[in-house]
């Protein structure tokens, strides 16, 4: 892992690209990922996908969503099994607040604007849906506030969601949106 950090910290698009393929195996593992999470690797990954920007390598882009996307499932996990276990809670919680402090829900909302190839829109929805299952009211708002309802409903109007033919990516489009109304609507009303 520190051989990981010392990659994603060098500026060098050369440098970090050599740690990619270690560091998606090692989200494949729950306990990799939270080494991962407690090393500050979403903060670095978030950091790099910046630095590309929408126009930077599809690749490289498509991989660190992949990473952003694995690494959210311990929070989707947690959350999904209506698991009592503390541990395994607290592990969200720093899940959640790892995304939080890192920028990664604007990040990706902004990518999700101008993504550069569908697989790379799949990524985000369901990395965003992972997180937003969470129901972290902080997170929610984040999402909200970085205008992920906005373009969401356009994405809806110009039957992208179509052109992925891919069941899995509807449905958590749909869930995350779901769940974004919700909170919309219990922000908006006034009690």
């Amino acid at each position: 892992i520190n051989w990981i950090l010392s990659k994603l910290q060098n500026t060098s698009n050369g440098v970090w690209d050599m740690a990619l393929p270690a560091l998606s195996m090692l989200t494949r593992s729950q306990s990799s990922r939270r080494k991962l999470v407690d090393a500050g690797v979403v903060s670095h990954v978030v950091v790099i996908l910046r630095r590309l920007g929408a126009n930077g390598n599809a690749q490289q882009i498509y991989e660190l969503c992949f990473i952003l996307w694995a690494m959210s499932l311990g929070a989707a996990v947690a959350n999904n099994g209506n698991n009592s276990n503390s541990n395994s809670m607290a592990s969200a919680d720093a899940d959640v607040k790892a995304f939080l402090s890192a920028g990664a829900v604007q990040t990706l909302v902004d990518l999700l604007v101008s993504p550069p190839t569908r697989k790379v829109s799949r990524m985000i929805i369901s990395a965003l849906r992972n997180l937003s299952v969470t129901e972290n009211d902080d997170v929610l708002s984040e999402m909200l506030a970085s205008g992920l309802l906005k373009q969401m409903d356009s994405i809806q109007a110009s039957n992208m969601l179509k052109q992925f033919n891919d069941q899995e990516v509807e449905t958590d489009f749909k869930s995350l949106h779901e769940v974004l109304m919700k909170n919309f609507r219990e922000l908006s009303t006034f009690e």
